[in-house]
């Protein structure tokens, strides 16, 4: 059997402070380090540790193994985060990117016999408060020496600077530098003790008694670079005790032991691993002198004084699962970091000392053919004898950091004992699912063969494990020995008498607590010497220890059968190569994944159909015609229950994950009158209806309810018999059943807002202060409430087609809008409908004659109907009607009215939005392109544009306008006005192009243009209104220096009409002609272009002027280069007293040929100083 103690209490004090040694005392919960900053914290890459250290002293106790592990205080990723449960102030305030959380998880026997370690005064007092429930706290002490004098028992955690023999105190004007103090940040004194919190204590039939515990502590770098931390003390055993008598360590016995793992931080780099791997060693490590015989009929070993088996590790991010290496130690990696330090510690400067603060100086050595492969991590040992080994394996991380760094690297330290079983041919191995033993000699139900690259999943939260098709609500872990007695030489066969965990496990794992022997089973050839245990988990979403990736280890010890005095028992070794296979081996350890909250996301209403958008701020007024809140929020659905009659509505609400518990809230006024009553609620329905239903507890992520609303009372009309009981009338006008007394009955009051919401229902387990820290958010997602205005129809109501309250309704002039009115009422009569007169209805409205229609949903199952129609005309566009009906009883016996309910309509403008394609094409226009609708044009060369229009509900006929103005264009504007009798010059009109003017905008005074306009589309419903025309345009000699505008202008297309109402009406491009510059159509020569453009020069002439010609090399005029830009000659900028004359005469050119040039001169009053002029300098004809 085997058993443990778990803790009673939880107490997070993590060290005792100097003058506080009382068991379970209250200490400083910091880590503080006296060092060269006020706050050093860490980040090291220290992998699990396991390791044996002891003294001689007065103790009670030897250390037995442990391990170090660290991750980054702050990280996305939750399970990446570092919390302990026992320590939760650690990474609590450190958000630097330099903190990270650390934990020492160490065991310790309690057995006298196995040596002695000084630090462990207190065990023997902490493990009696433990078990008694009194304290949970282990107290070790760490036999500080004086100021500047080491002692050689001290117990040290701290770290140095730079990584392995390059290390170095952080700062050696500091006693005691580097050292860690407290748990979290403190301002005490160096503490004497450091206060470890007890998980547990085992105890196995081997005679033993193993107290586990663990210690955190937070550390913040003052800078980045790369760090080693440590652990040291003193001393390795001389001598183990064993089931009979102690066993002589074999080497390395007495020496001191010294764990070191380095880190690295450097800003901005994601290539550094951010959590440290970790290891799961046995303590001890048992192995048989002759070998293991496997499945031989003979029980002889395979391969004598030869075994293998498999260093158990892995790393938390799989970006560096495949990247761990490992290597035999040095001698300073075994230990001798201790021996070598310097003799005064606070100072880097000082000698190394031999001796250092060894107990006794000593050789660290290996055991004697040892080898390790670098990559499987398989320990390869060749047993000769019996004996009592320690070994050191160092792993590293291969390119887990930039290539030009040195690794970190990180010690495992266990023992190896070696024993004579003559009657024991084998240790027990794990078996699992897929192994060739399962079905035949194995376990029912086994789980399957895991890797660090394939765990098996489980969701925080629930107890379901998953891995491809398996699943199953506990993890069974199963051991075979193949000593089952089927051979005589295996008579009688062993058991498996123990299964154990390897180190701790994950917080709120529970094993069952016995072994389980497999049942016997005809279909197996022999069940006998197999055992399995199971694992339950229901891992917290909000605690990180708990998530990510995680390495269940275990081990099991055989017996024989039948008691024998001298049977030696074996443990199964840490994932042995089974046989002489090098790949096939038997891991004794699973890999599991928890995974996090699977998601932030609320679950979602199925019913009703409707709801799909967040209501809770609707509008409840809509229908009035006074409203705050009309046109600025969602109105408020409203839903009418019948007078008497019950009402009933369905909420079902579904969350995607099955494993999520779902439930709908549903709020209301409490004091309405009748009372509403909220049903209970019911799981899994899926498509079936409440009342049906027959509610499922299994299936919690499928939830329905339903409100009820008994308004039976509200449909009766009642009077009061003079003696005094109350009777049902007929209906309100019946004087008889009550002999003359009025027959009235209960009206409800105003509609009731209700809402509901469903969220995720959060366990009361759940540590919502913890899930905030760990998400930024509390537990239980929520969807956003949905509203609705439950009424009561007692008197008239509008239904069905009639549009909502404030519904915006649009129309174009010319077309019609047609739309239904329909009410209907409990009390049976007729409905009038009508338009109130305030504010009325605009020109062009109809409303038919009112028409009796079958209406459901009342007892009478009529309703009434009238048909509302709108046919704006001309001169309504743009403008936005409010219409309010009303339905009334016309009869006399009630004028009960129902309440107001308006709809807004917009008479919609045919106002265009234009888009333009091709409006700058840098191929066309060497300057390059400029911002919209203004565009530099040369003469002969071509312009192609897509004109788009688009209109609400319009047809666009697109023409190009005459007389366009454009006041926004070239900063103060520009247009083309037609002359007036008040006005004769720069306007269209007096035979004179000039301005912006040109053959398109002003064709009296313009000659035609090469301008190409064609509407090639007409909006329409199909095409969402969209008008498309082509426009190709070419400007032409006599446009030289001149600013035009064209304006493409869009009218109604059936009416013929601009546009009315706001927004623009047409699009205008301003075009910039350039002057000297003309493009070479298609097909001319440059001697044909020179007579073309009627330039008074010869071909020689416009070749030396254009470069592009000379840089080509000599050049034909007979050749032909389309749409090359030819410049005929130099700008020239008017000063104060130039004349036409004095410029011709300057230029050797003629006036005449400056006015063909320059357009925009007409004759000597429009010349202005600054203006540029073309000119074609010496071409006067003599």
């Amino acid at each position: 059997g085997h058993g443990e103690h778990t803790a009673g209490v939880t107490l997070t004090n993590a060290m005792t402070t100097a003058g506080q040694t009382s068991a379970g005392s209250s200490a400083a919960t910091c880590p503080s380090m006296a060092m060269s900053s006020a706050r050093f914290k860490t980040c090291f890459l220290v992998a699990s540790i396991w390791f044996s250290l002891f003294s001689s002293s007065d103790a009670v106790g030897a250390f037995v193994g442990g391990d170090i592990s660290w991750k980054t205080c702050q990280n996305s990723n939750v399970e990446s985060r570092f919390y302990d449960p026992l320590f939760p102030q650690v990474c609590l305030q450190c958000t630097r990117n330099l903190c990270i959380g650390a934990t020492i998880r160490a065991s310790f026997s309690t057995k006298l016999e196995y040596g002695s370690s000084r630090f462990l005064t207190n065990l023997e007092q902490d493990v009696a408060n433990f078990k008694a429930g009194v304290s949970t706290v282990l107290r070790l002490e760490r036999n500080m020496g004086t100021e500047g004098v080491q002692s050689v028992d001290e117990l040290k955690i701290g770290y140095r600077r730079g990584l392995g023999d390059t290390s170095t105190v952080p700062d050696v004007t500091k006693s005691r530098s580097g050292l860690i103090d407290c748990s979290v940040p403190c301002s005490s004194p160096a503490t004497y003790q450091y206060n470890f919190q007890i998980t547990r204590i085992a105890t196995s039939t081997r005679n033993d008694e193993v107290v586990h515990a663990q210690f955190s502590f937070e550390l913040e770098f003052s800078q980045y670079g790369d760090y080693t931390l440590f652990f040291s003390g003193c001393c390795r055993p001389p001598a183990i005790q064993t089931l009979n008598s102690p066993i002589e360590l074999q080497n390395n016995g007495g020496l001191s032991f010294y764990l070191q793992a380095g880190l690295q931080l450097y800003p901005g780099v994601t290539t550094y691993p951010s959590s440290s791997p970790r290891f799961k060693m046995p303590d001890k490590v048992i192995l048989r002198k002759d070998g293991v015989a496997y499945d031989s009929p003979q029980c002889s070993p395979g391969n004598l004084q030869r075994v293998r088996f498999t260093i158990q590790a892995y790393h938390p991010n799989a970006t560096y699962q495949s990247k761990l290496r490992y290597r035999l130690p040095t001698q300073n990696e075994m230990g001798n970091y201790r021996c070598v330090e310097h003799t005064v510690l606070a100072d880097g400067t000082s000698p190394l000392n031999p001796t250092g603060i060894c107990i006794s100086p000593g050789t660290y050595v290996l055991p004697p053919q040892v080898q390790i492969d670098a990559t499987t991590g398989v320990v390869d040992f060749s047993i000769t004898s019996e004996g009592l080994f320690q070994l050191s394996i160092i792993a590293y991380c291969l390119g887990c950091v930039p290539t030009t760094a040195q690794d970190s690297s990180f010690t495992v330290d266990f023992l190896v004992q070696v024993v004579n079983a003559q009657q024991n041919g084998n240790p027990p191995y794990a078996t699992y699912d897929g192994d060739p033993y399962t079905s035949a000699l194995g376990v029912t139900g086994v789980t399957p063969v895991t890797s660090r690259f394939s765990p098996i999943t489980i969701q925080c939260g629930t107890q379901q494990w998953t891995m491809g098709s398996y699943q199953a609500t506990t993890l069974r872990v199963a051991y075979k020995d193949l000593d089952d007695g089927r051979y005589p030489c295996s008579t009688p066969p062993d058991i498996i008498q123990t299964i154990t965990q390897v180190g701790d496990l994950p917080r709120g794992m529970q094993l069952s607590s016995r072994v389980t022997p497999e049942p016997y089973d005809v279909r197996k050839i022999n069940p006998k010497g197999t055992g399995y245990i199971d694992i339950m988990w229901q891992p917290r979403c909000e605690d990180p220890s708990q998530l990510g990736l995680q390495m269940l280890c275990f081990t099991a010890g055989d017996n024989s059968s039948v008691y024998t005095a001298n049977f030696q028992y074996l443990y199964s070794m840490p994932s042995p190569l089974l046989s002489g296979d090098s790949t096939s081996f038997a891991p004794s350890c699973i890999f599991v994944n928890s995974l996090p909250s699977s998601s932030l996301n609320p679950p979602k209403f199925v019913l009703p159909a409707g709801v799909d958008s967040c209501t809770e701020n609707c509008c409840t007024c809509c229908a009035l015609e006074v409203c705050d809140c009309k046109g600025q929020s969602k109105c408020c659905e409203v839903i009418y229950a019948t007078a008497g009659e019950k009402f009933r509505y369905s909420l079902q609400a579904q969350d995607s994950n099955p494993l999520r518990n779902v439930t709908i809230n549903v709020s209301f006024d409490k004091s309405y009158e009748p009372p509403l009553m909220v049903k209970s609620l019911k799981y899994g329905c899926g498509a079936v209806p409440y009342d049906t239903c027959v509610s499922n507890p299994t299936l919690l992520n499928d939830v329905t309810v339903e409100i009820e609303w008994d308004l039976i009372p509200l449909g009766k009309y009642t009077c009061v018999h003079p003696n005094g009981t109350t009777l049902t009338c007929t209906d309100a006008s019946d004087k008889t059943t009550c002999l003359g007394s009025n027959c009235t009955r209960q009206n409800a009051g105003n509609p009731l807002k209700v809402c509901f919401e469903t969220s995720e229902v959060v366990p009361s387990y759940v540590d919502r202060a913890l899930w905030f820290r760990m998400y930024g958010t509390y537990p239980g997602s929520v969807s956003c409430p949905y509203c609705f205005l439950l009424g009561v129809a007692d008197q008239p109501f509008f239904i069905d087609q009639t549009p909502l309250p404030g519904a915006l309704l649009t129309v174009a002039v010319d077309q019609t809008l047609v739309f239904r009115i329909m009410a209907a009422s409990v009390i049976q009569g007729d409905l009038e409908i009508s338009i109130l007169a305030d504010p009325g209805a605009p020109m062009g409205s109809q409303l038919s004659v009112t028409e009796k229609i079958e209406y459901l949903g009342v007892y009478h199952r009529l309703g009434y109907s009238r048909n509302f129609s709108f046919s704006p005309s001309t001169g309504q566009e743009g403008q936005l009607y409010s219409i309010c009906f009303q339905a009334r009883m016309i009869q006399s016996a009630s004028t009960t009215a129902s309440k107001i309910q308006c709809v807004r309509i917009e008479v919609l403008s045919a106002r265009a939005r234009w888009f333009v394609t091709g409006l700058c094409n840098p191929a066309d226009f060497a300057v390059g392109c400029f911002q919209e609708q203004y565009q530099p044009a040369t003469v002969g060369c071509s312009m192609s544009y897509a004109v788009y229009a688009v209109a609400r509900q319009y047809s666009l006929l697109l023409r190009i306008a005459q007389y366009p103005s454009c006041p926004d264009c070239v900063g103060t504007g520009v247009g083309v006005q037609a002359c007036t009798a008040n006005m004769s010059s720069s306007c269209c009109g007096n035979n004179i192009c000039e301005g912006a003017e040109m053959g398109s905008n002003c064709p009296s005074d313009c000659p035609p243009d090469d301008l190409n306009f064609q509407q090639t589309v007409f909006g329409s419903e199909v095409n969402q209104f969209t008008s498309e025309a082509e426009l190709t345009w070419t400007p032409t000699r006599g446009m030289e220096g001149r600013l035009l505008l064209l304006c493409i202008e869009a009218v109604d297309a059936l009416q013929r009409r601009p546009p009315g109402g706001p927004g623009p009406g047409s699009f205008c491009i301003t075009y910039d002609i350039e002057r000297c510059n003309y493009c070479v159509p298609q097909g001319l020569t440059l001697a044909q272009m020179a007579s073309q453009f009627q330039l008074t020069m010869d071909w020689v002439y416009l070749y030396n002027s254009n470069t592009q010609f000379l840089s080509t090399g000599p050049w034909d005029p007979e050749i032909v280069y389309p749409r090359d830009k030819v410049n005929v000659g130099p700008r020239y900028q008017v000063m104060q007293g130039d004349s036409l004359p004095s410029i011709a005469a300057m230029a050797r050119t003629s006036v005449k040929t400056i006015l063909e040039l320059n357009s925009d001169v007409i004759d000597e009053s429009s010349l202005r100083v600054g203006q540029q002029l073309c000119l074609l300098v010496c071409s006067l004809v003599v």
